[in-house]
């Protein structure tokens, strides 16, 4: 077993058994300042590893002993039983405790006199060192879904090819696919690798709907939307809001990707359900380039959705003064109003948008 002794299992496999050892608070049950100074920097280590999907590592400093573990927790009555199953302890002999997220791991700690337990919550599931003493490393390492994301969000292929020879679901989200996340940080080698091994192009997002082509446009990410639309990105998939990549692209003012998207057969015509233009969608956002390029593609400036609203509302709506006088100069009728009486110069007054009352009142705005 190592310096992972019979002795050292024993006293593990023990506080796994006993409710006791945690005491469910996320905190050491009794702090002092060497404690809190190791908890704090394991938290740090552990917030890293699962936000950027690689192993972390630090020398214990701040006591003479750790032991990190996590038992299955099952229900009977009131009690809560806590169990290791064979991997587990396969896992400890290496000396590597498996973390899942959402329910308590333990920690005990020793620093001279002092023995303390507590329990802490992961942020994503880690193998972390089961056992240090003083002067060894501790080390943290994500593995799971999230691990798997933020290895292809960083074009790190080794690492995803250790995670899905580990059986990580390709098709699994956390926040998004590991082939969205590649695509959203312009990782196009890594893009055309996920696709070979089978990932699913055209999945949307669990958060928002979208997919790995709207990451991709919103960023004007041309690498990768080209490698995208090459092997079969559908155009017309609509996210949570209704927007197409298309719309993804205007709404970020990326005229490169818009013109990619468009010569790719994108719809430069498409109503959303409300019955708004692209137009309306670039104007919230102050995307004042991709508006002059859309109109200058034949789009109409000037559309109404089926309230009756123009792209001016959006705009104004927005506190986007460019955007209004932009619009403006379009012919935009300033004193339109919507199914429900709305008018531009009344929903400006009531944001307080004074830059844009005056606008609107120069082009003849009454409420």
């Amino acid at each position: 077993m190592n310096r992972f002794t019979k002795a050292t299992l024993y006293i593990l496999v023990s506080c796994i058994f006993a409710p006791q050892c945690a005491s469910g608070s996320g905190r050491l049950s009794t702090r002092t300042a060497r404690m809190q100074q190791f908890m704090d920097r394991f938290e740090i280590a552990m917030r890293n590893a699962c936000d950027t999907g690689s192993q972390q590592a630090f020398v214990l400093e701040n006591a003479d002993s750790v032991a990190i573990y996590q038992g299955r927790v099952s229900k009977a009555g009131r009690q809560n039983l806590y169990s290791l199953q064979e991997k587990d302890i396969d896992n400890l002999a290496r000396n590597v405790s498996s973390i899942k997220p959402n329910f308590a791991a333990g920690i005990a700690i020793s620093a001279g006199k002092e023995e303390l337990e507590g329990s802490f919550i992961a942020f994503c599931e880690l193998d972390v060192s089961a056992l240090a003493v003083k002067g060894e490393q501790i080390v943290i390492r994500p593995t799971g879904i999230n691990a798997l994301v933020m290895s292809a969000h960083q074009g790190d292929l080794p690492a995803v090819q250790r995670l899905l020879a580990s059986g990580i679901n390709l098709h699994q989200q956390t926040m998004g696919s590991p082939l969205m996340a590649a695509a959203d940080n312009d990782q196009a080698a890594m893009v055309t690798f996920l696709l070979k091994r089978g990932a699913r192009i055209n999945d949307r997002s669990n958060r928002n709907g979208m997919t790995a082509l709207h990451f991709a446009a919103r960023k004007a990410r041309l690498n990768t939307m080209k490698v995208l639309l090459r092997a079969g990105a559908k155009l017309e998939i609509a996210d949570n809001d209704d927007y197409t990549p298309l719309w993804s692209a205007a709404c970020s003012d990326n005229i490169e990707a818009i013109k990619l998207l468009l010569a790719s057969g994108a719809k430069l015509q498409r109503l959303d359900k409300n019955g708004n233009n692209i137009v309306a969608a670039a104007a919230g956002n102050g995307a004042n380039a991709a508006i002059q390029y859309l109109v200058q593609k034949g789009l109409n400036p000037r559309h109404a959705n089926r309230y009756g609203r123009t792209a001016l509302f959006d705009a104004i709506e927005r506190q986007q003064p460019e955007t209004v006088r932009l619009l403006l100069s379009y012919g935009l009728d300033a004193n339109a109003t919507t199914a429900s009486g709305k008018t531009p110069l009344a929903t400006a007054k009531i944001l307080g948008a004074a830059n844009i009352i005056t606008m609107l009142e120069k082009a003849g705005a009454r409420e």
